[in-house]
């Protein structure tokens, strides 16, 4: 009996939005730290949910403008010029 070795790869396309979702995990991943923080530093639970409203209204903004730009590029580098 032969054993036969099979191999699984993952093949991740370059989409314009790689970047996007590269940058939502980093977001993510230090919500977790800021919260750490926020919970040590500020005594006020009201001033508390202000500060992690003002994070993730942040972060939204920034990935919006980061999804506008990069849709952008890719509309110009694929020559897309359909008037929409």
């Amino acid at each position: 009996m032969s054993e036969q070795k099979r191999t699984h790869s993952v093949t991740v396309y370059t989409t314009p939005l790689n970047a996007v979702k590269y940058d939502l995990g980093i977001f993510i991943l230090l919500i977790l730290p800021v919260w750490a923080l926020v919970e040590r530093l500020v005594l006020d639970v009201d001033h508390q949910f202000l500060y992690l409203l003002a994070y993730s209204a942040l972060a939204a903004l920034w990935l919006i403008v980061r999804i506008q730009r990069a849709m952008a590029r890719s509309t110009v580098l694929n020559g897309d010029n359909n008037g929409a």
